[in-house]
């Protein structure tokens, strides 16, 4: 049986989804960007950039732990191939219309 849903109601899926699933994102943003594909037909699509905020180190509740780049691998590399599998977004596809962006907030002195 195929269901049909709208790209919002897919987006608010996903959202959901993520913040469900793993706690350490604060949010999830939806974006979009022009893609030029060179191979084949030479032709631009735009592609839906899923852009996520996370905060592994739990610095927001003033109990940051040691940064470590390990870690936020391990984070990103999970997350991507959660979402990938639940949404069959093709991720590792050429020509994809999604992509995934992971930032962290990491405290900086200035």
């Amino acid at each position: 049986m195929k269901y049909i849903i709208t790209e919002n109601t897919l987006k608010n899926s996903i959202e959901k989804y993520l913040k469900q699933t793993f706690p350490e994102i604060i949010s999830v943003v939806f974006n979009t960007k022009k893609v030029y594909l060179a191979s084949g037909e030479d032709k631009t699509i735009l592609r839906n950039v899923i852009e996520i905020v996370v905060d592994p180190f739990n610095i927001m509740s003033g109990n940051p732990e040691k940064y470590e780049r390990q870690k936020i691998r391990e984070l990103k590399s999970e997350i991507w191939g959660s979402l990938d599998t639940m949404f069959s977004l093709g991720f590792s596809e050429y020509g994809s219309n999604w992509e995934m962006k992971l930032l962290m907030i990491k405290l900086e002195e200035i």
